[in-house]
């Protein structure tokens, strides 16, 4: 078949990994092949990134919380979206545009709907009821769904056994980055990073599932030992006002630094001797992956995906979730031992580009694409 299939991916306001394995994904595929566009709220802000990329921003509506009016004005925009492109393929990311995206692509008979799990949804404090509301649609969507990508193992096995998914639906696609770009930083942040110090960072949406209120705690064992260390949190969000108030109740205002978000926040790694991850929900983690291409040691919490990627002793230390004190031993151990260091993050940057390269997604994605384009959209045009 010569002509391009038209590939629509929906997605909800996001600027962490999320939005990276989107921009990778988009700018990955062959553009001989596949005529890509993503509905998405930041058109201008992603049309910007994706530079002269063949890959059209259209903006939609879609709100990152529920919200019946801007919801209904997304799902019209989708709607006619698709039927003026003849998507396809729409392909759609994380819950929010899984619930809108797959629903208009039901409405305009889209011949193929694929979703990408990224997250642990069954993970967050949700209520009983609330959970079995969102089984229940889940589930409902999965039925009207051709195929779902876990972005880790973990997440396949949450969803086939909370959603009743066959194995056969789910594949696993772990996220890649590209790792050959360079990425000039910007001195502002640069300057607030102290090069006589021992550099540990935390780079996360400020959230509660990222678990840097765990990363402040572990900064007031570690300095006990290493009065010379220095904690940096890269990023922002709705909790940043709490973790401020922490710092400042832990007297720990000299250690703990601020760095704000950062888009280019990957370009800050070298700068860092140790990367923490102390996720309460992981999928997979693109700031883990990051670091191992940067050849950084790095201590996560063994939760979700994240053991998939930080194997533990070999490339990188890992801590029970919410264990405070195991994750200041790990971090503890580190700083001590800087052989133990170097010959982890030196497996870690090979098992990176071994597992986890853009070209490995796009590849893995495109080969899944294939296959309904054969079963499902050549035979519909025969």
């Amino acid at each position: 078949m010569s002509q391009q299939i038209r590939v629509l991916h929906v997605m909800r306001p996001a600027e962490g990994g999320l939005k990276k394995h989107l921009l990778e994904l988009c700018r990955g595929l062959d553009n001989r092949r596949y005529q890509v566009f993503i509905a998405a709220p930041e058109g201008k802000q992603l049309a910007e990134e994706l530079n002269a990329s063949a890959v059209t921003v259209l903006p939609c509506a879609l709100a990152g919380t529920l919200n019946p009016w801007k919801d209904l004005k997304a799902l019209w925009q989708l709607i006619c979206y698709i039927k003026k492109k003849r998507i396809q393929i729409v392909h759609t990311h994380g819950f929010k545009a899984g619930l809108l995206g797959r629903v208009a692509a039901r409405l305009a008979n889209v011949p193929v709907i694929i979703t990408t799990s990224h997250n642990f949804i069954y993970d967050r404090r949700l209520n009983p009821q609330l959970q079995k509301v969102v089984v229940a649609v889940q589930k409902y969507l999965a039925s009207w769904t051709d195929h779902i990508i876990a972005v880790s193992n973990a997440l396949a096995q949450q969803i086939a056994s909370m959603e009743g998914v066959p194995a056969e639906k789910i594949t696993t696609i772990y996220n890649g980055i590209c790792h050959n770009q360079t990425i000039p930083v910007a001195d502002f942040h640069k300057k607030f990073i102290m090069a006589e110090c021992r550099n540990i960072a935390v780079i996360a949406r400020l959230i509660r599932e990222k678990g840097v209120h765990m990363f402040i705690r572990m900064a007031a064992e570690v300095v006990k030992q290493f009065p010379e260390a220095r904690f940096y949190i890269v990023g922002d969000g709705p909790e940043r006002t709490n973790l401020e108030k922490l710092v400042a109740n832990l007297k720990l205002t000299n250690v703990v630094i601020f760095l704000g978000f950062n888009k280019e926040a990957a370009a800050l790694m070298p700068f860092f001797e140790i990367i923490v991850v102390p996720s309460l929900s992981e999928g997979l983690s693109i700031v883990a992956l990051e670091a191992m291409f940067a050849k950084k040691a790095v201590v996560a919490s063994n939760v979700g995906g994240l053991p998939e990627v930080v194997e533990h002793n070999k490339t990188g230390l890992l801590f029970e979730v919410g264990n405070v004190a195991e994750g200041a031993a790990q971090i503890i151990k580190l700083l001590q031992d800087q052989d133990l260091s170097r010959r982890l993050a030196e497996e870690a940057y090979k098992k990176a580009c071994h597992s986890f390269t853009s070209e490995q997604m796009c590849r893995n994605t495109a080969a899944l694409y294939e296959r309904y384009i054969k079963t499902k959209i050549l035979k519909s045009i025969q």
